[in-house]
C-alpha cells in the first residue's frame, strides 16, 4: 500500500515540540501574507491509499529503525505502519480521534488511542507479529478530549486536555496486560493550553494549510515554512497536518523527524529535523534556539 522514496541528509540533534498535531495550541490563525517564508524539501516520502489526517510515532529503543508511526484517518480509522511505509496494520474496533505513543526503553511500543467517547485504550506490540494488541486499561472515570504531542515523549507519562480543559498530567503503570492511568491536574497549567517546553516549534493552526515554525519567547518570531521541490520528491503547496518526534529513526532520523501530510495527495512526507534547524538558522537569528 505504501511505496518509499528517499535520498541521505547529514544528522544533527534538535528537540522539539508539536503542540499543533492535535491542536493542543489554538492560536488565531496567521495569514500566509504576514510572515517571512523558510524553504524546505523533504528528505523522503511514502504514498498511500489512506486518507490521512494525524501522525503520531511509537519509538523502538532497541532497533531505531523498527520504529513505527500511527496513523488516523478522515473515519477515524487507527492503522499502524513502519517509516519506510511498510505493512499497513490496523489498530483497535473503534473509531478514534486522537493518538500518542510512548516511549518504551527496552520494551515493545505501547500506543494510547482516544475514542469517540472520550476513553483512553491503550496498545502494545507483539513482538511474534509486529501487530498492537489492546490492554485493559484502569483508570478512575478519566475522560479526555485530546492529547498533548510532546516531541521528546515521556517513559512513564502522558498528558491531555480534559472536558473541561484542564491540563492533566496522567502517569502510566503496566502491570502484565492491564494499563493503570493516574491523573493528576497541571499545577498552575494555562486552562485549554498544553505545556511547552522548547524555544522553538513546529505547528498547524487550525483551519488552515500553512506550516508554522515559532519561537515560543518572541510569539512575533514566526516563519512559513515551505515545502519546495526535491531531487526525488515534489513540494507540498496545502499541509493537512504535521507530527514531530526527538525520538532516534534510525540513520537519517537519528535525532528525530518530521512528518507532513500533503492536503493534495494521498502522501506523507518526512524531513530530518537537523535538516530542519539548519534552514531555521540560516532564515534568521529571532528564530534559532540557541540553548539547543
Amino acid at each position: 500500500m505504501f511505496s518509499p522514496y528517499r535520498f541521505p541528509i547529514l544528522a544533527m540533534a534538535l528537540l522539539l515540540i508539536l503542540p499543533g498535531l492535535s491542536a493542543c495550541q489554538k492560536t488565531n490563525a496567521p495569514s500566509s501574507q504576514d510572515l517571512p517564508q523558510v524553504s524546505m524539501v523533504l528528505t523522503h516520502e511514502i504514498a498511500t491509499d489512506l486518507d490521512i489526517t494525524d501522525i503520531t510515532f511509537i519509538p523502538n529503543t532497541l532497533a531505531h529503525w523498527l520504529g513505527k508511526i500511527a496513523l488516523l484517518d478522515k473515519q477515524g480509522r487507527l492503522f499502524v505502519t513502519d517509516i519506510e511505509g511498510g505493512k499497513v496494520v490496523p489498530v483497535g474496533t473503534h473509531t478514534y480521534r486522537d493518538m500518542v505513543g510512548l516511549l518504551r526503553p527496552k520494551a515493545p511500543g505501547l500506543l494510547f488511542a482516544l475514542n469517540t467517547n472520550g476513553q483512553i485504550e491503550a496498545f502494545r506490540e507483539d513482538d511474534e507479529d509486529g501487530r498492537f494488541h489492546p490492554l485493559k486499561v484502569v483508570s478512575d472515570s478519566l475522560e479526555l478530549k485530546q492529547f498533548c504531542h510532546p516531541a521528546t515523549l515521556a517513559t512513564d507519562q502522558i498528558s491531555g486536555l480534559s472536558a473541561q480543559g484542564k491540563l492533566m498530567n496522567i502517569r502510566v503503570r503496566q502491570n502484565g496486560s492491564d494499563i493503570k492511568l493516574e491523573a493528576q491536574p497541571s499545577p498552575g497549567a494555562r486552562k485549554g493550553k498544553c505545556a511547552q517546553s522548547s524555544k522553538i516549534s513546529y505547528r498547524h493552526p487550525e483551519n488552515t494549510h500553512l506550516f508554522i515554525a515559532e519561537n515560543s519567547e518572541n510569539p512575533k518570531a514566526k516563519l512559513q515554512v515551505m515545502i519546495k521541490d526535491g531531487l526525488l520528491n515534489k513540494g507540498m503547496e496545502e499541509i493537512r497536518a504535521i507530527g514531530v518526534t526527538s525520538s532516534n529513526f534510525g540513520r537519517t532520523y537519528s535525532d528525530g523527524v518530521i512528518a507532513v501530510i500533503d492536503n493534495a495527495n494521498k502522501r506523507i512526507g518526512f524531513i530530518a529535523l537537523d535538516y530542519a534547524n539548519q534552514q531555521i538558522k540560516k532564515a534568521g537569528p529571532d528564530t534559532t534556539n540557541k540553548d539547543q
